[in-house]
C-alpha cells in the first residue's frame, strides 16, 4: 500500500535491557517499507550482538558497528547509510506505537508537508513502577507553514526539539548533521530542517514513547556541557532576529526559558560546587538586562513572570 521507503535511525549504545522492546516497536510497525538501521555505538553491554540477532531475523535491519562516539556521531552514521525518501529517528531505550510511521506518512500525504509530528508519553522511572505523562499532544490535526511551525516550536506549543517524535524527508537533512561532542545536540538540526521545510503537520494524538531513565544524562544534574542548551537556544534565537523577525516574540519567550531553566539548575548545583557561583550570576545578569522586556511578553506565562520577579528580589537583596 506504501510504496515510499522509510529510513529509521536507531543509535544503540548499552541499552540492552530496553533495546528488544524498541526494535520490536519498529519491526512490527503497520507501515511495513521501512530499513531499520541500527547504529551500535560501542556497546559493552551485549547490545551490539542483540542488534545482530535481529538483523539475522528482519531483512529490513542493517547493522552498523562503530566506536563509541555519542549519539550525534551515531545518528550521523544512519544518515550516511539511509535509503528511504523519509527519515525517521527512535532512541534505543524508548519505543513507538505499532502505527506511528503509518499514521505520520498518511498524514504528510494530505498536503505538501516535509515534516509529521505526534506528541509523546513521556515514562518516568520510580522505585517500584514506571510513571506515565503526555505532553505535546493537540486536540485534532494541525497543519501548518513554516513560520507558523517556526513559531510552535519556539513556543514548544506541541512539539519540541527532539527529533525522534518527527517523520522528515529525507532531503531536508542534505548539509545538515548532527553537531558532535556536543550536549543538546537536536536543538540545531531539528531548527534548520524546520527552516527548510515547506510545511510541517502535526497528528494530533501521542506514539512516540519516550523513557527517561534513572542515572541517563538527561537525569542527571548540572554540568558545563548542559549550557550547550542554552547556547544553541541563544543562536536560534538571533538568527530568527534576523532573518524572521515576525517570529520574534515567540523567539524571544524560547531564549527567557533557556535562560531561566541554566540559571535554576546552575543555583541548585551551587550548593554543592561553589564554582558554579560566577556562572549563576552571569546568567543571572542576563535575565535582569531584559527585565521590562520580559515581563510584557505576552508568551510568558503569569508563573514564569513570578520567577522573573523572584530573581530581580534575590538580586536586589544581595545590593543590599
Amino acid at each position: 500500500m506504501y510504496k515510499d521507503l522509510i529510513s529509521v535511525i536507531i543509535p544503540v549504545y548499552n541499552v540492552s535491557g530496553y533495546l528488544d522492546r524498541c526494535i520490536s516497536s519498529v519491526i512490527n510497525q503497520t507501515y511495513r517499507n521501512l530499513q531499520i538501521i541500527l547504529v551500535d555505538d560501542g556497546s559493552t553491554d551485549g547490545s551490539g550482538e542483540l542488534c545482530d540477532y535481529y538483523a539475522a531475523r528482519d531483512v529490513r535491519i542493517e547493522v552498523i558497528h562503530k566506536k563509541n562516539g555519542g549519539a550525534a556521531d551515531a545518528r550521523n552514521r544512519g544518515l550516511e547509510a539511509a535509503d528511504g525518501k523519509y527519515i525517521g529517528f527512535v532512541d534505543g531505550d524508548d519505543y513507538i506505537a505499532e502505527d506511528m510511521y503509518e499514521c505520520l506518512y498518511v498524514k504528510m500525504m494530505a498536503g505538501t508537508y516535509d515534516i509529521a509530528c505526534c506528541g509523546r508519553t513521556d515514562l518516568y522511572e520510580e522505585s517500584f513502577h514506571v510513571k506515565a505523562h503526555k505532553s505535546f499532544v493537540k486536540k485534532s490535526v494541525v497543519y501548518m507553514n513554516r513560520e507558523q511551525a517556526i513559531k510552535a516550536l519556539c513556543l514548544y506549543d506541541g512539539m519540541d526539539f527532539s527529533p525522534c517524535d518527527k517523520l522528515y524527508v529525507k532531503d531536508l537533512f542534505d548539509g545538515v548533521r548532527f553537531p558532535p561532542g556536543r550536549s543538546s545536540e537536536d536543538i540545531p538540526v531539528v531548527y534548520e530542517v524546520y527552516k527548510k521545510a515547506a510545511g510541517v503537520v502535526h497528528i494530533g494524538s501521542a506514539k512516540y514513547f519516550y523513557c527517561h531513565r534513572k542515572g541517563s544524562s538527561t537525569g542527571s544534574g548540572f554540568y558545563f556541557r548542559r549550557m550547550d542548551y542554552f547556547f544553541f537556544i541563544r543562536d536560534i534565537y538571533s538568527d530568527i532576529m534576523r532573518y524572521n523577525p515576525a517570529a520574534a516574540r515567540e523567539a524571544e519567550a524560547m531564549l527567557y526559558r533557556a535562560v531561566l531553566t541554566m540559571w535554576k539548575s546552575v543555583r541548585m548545583e551551587n550548593k554543592k560546587k561553589a564554582h558554579y557561583i560566577c556562572l549563576e550570576k552571569k546568567l543571572q545578569r542576563l535575565i535582569i538586562r531584559s527585565f521590562v522586556r520580559y515581563m510584557l511578553n505576552s508568551y510568558i506565562t503569569l508563573v514564569e513572570k513570578i520567577d522573573l520577579c523572584k530573581v530581580m528580589i534575590k538580586n536586589r537583596k544581595k545590593q543590599i
